[in-house]
């Protein structure tokens, strides 16, 4: 059993202020749907990583960063 803080389970709570929002110390578990303590349970799962490498997200990135450069242009002159 591992700890909440590295569980696949885990998402982060946001709180509202006056200047906008801000993460929360505390994390939601969606497996118990309860706000989570920091020692963890029976239901802790292994967070994956997944990368894309594949050339339509690399297109993208390359879409992206054209409008970017255009975007930029304009208060360059």
């Amino acid at each position: 059993m591992g700890k909440c803080k590295s569980c696949a389970n885990r998402k982060r709570l946001y709180r509202r202020s006056t200047c906008g929002y801000y993460a929360d110390k505390k994390y939601y578990c969606t497996e118990r749907e309860t706000i989570t303590d920091k020692n963890g349970c029976e239901r802790w799962a292994r967070k994956r990583v997944e990368i894309d490498l594949s050339r339509a997200r690399f297109d993208k990135v390359e879409e992206d960063l054209k409008c970017i450069e255009k975007y930029c242009a304009k208060f360059d002159k």
